[in-house]
């Protein structure tokens, strides 16, 4: 199952001498997957994963979500992130997952997920597929938002 993660990394306090998060265009996560047992000469590899997240909405598989927090160090850079808002991690909660707007039954969530959603793919499926009128306002405002982005770069 995914899980769906917003990443703001504007909401990220920045720390002395550092650059900016925001002006990062990702957060990598990494953790081990993995023990190391027996001696020396048999000791199997071990594998370094990571997670990426983008700003804007980012799903990911639950099961590495979950490997990710029981790694320590990554558990707490995750429970920084949470801490400051600059993380929300939000489940689809609908019978039947479409990878759109519908997938979130709560109009909060939905409304939060179309607003940090960069992927205009994902936006204009959901705008044929959602009826519920506040969201197909903010998907309506989100597109055109990204237009007016991409014509100010041009």
């Amino acid at each position: 199952m995914k899980i769906c993660v917003l990443f703001r990394p504007d909401l990220e306090p920045a720390q002395k001498g550092a650059l900016p998060r925001w002006k990062r265009s990702a957060e990598v996560v990494s953790y081990t997957a993995g023990e190391r047992k027996g001696t020396a000469s048999k000791i199997p590899a071990i594998t370094q994963k990571q997670i990426v997240f983008r700003p804007g909405v980012n799903m990911i598989d639950s099961e590495e979500y979950e490997k990710a927090l029981a790694h320590a160090a990554a558990a707490v850079r995750l429970k920084n992130l949470i801490k400051c808002n600059a993380v929300k991690v939000v489940t689809p909660d609908a019978e039947v997952q479409l990878n759109c707007s519908t997938d979130f039954t709560d109009e909060s969530i939905a409304l939060e997920v179309v607003n940090a959603q960069q992927d205009e793919k994902w936006l204009e499926f959901s705008l044929k597929r959602d009826d519920r009128l506040t969201v197909l306002d903010a998907i309506k405002e989100r597109l055109n938002l990204i237009e007016e982005q991409r014509k100010a770069v041009q």
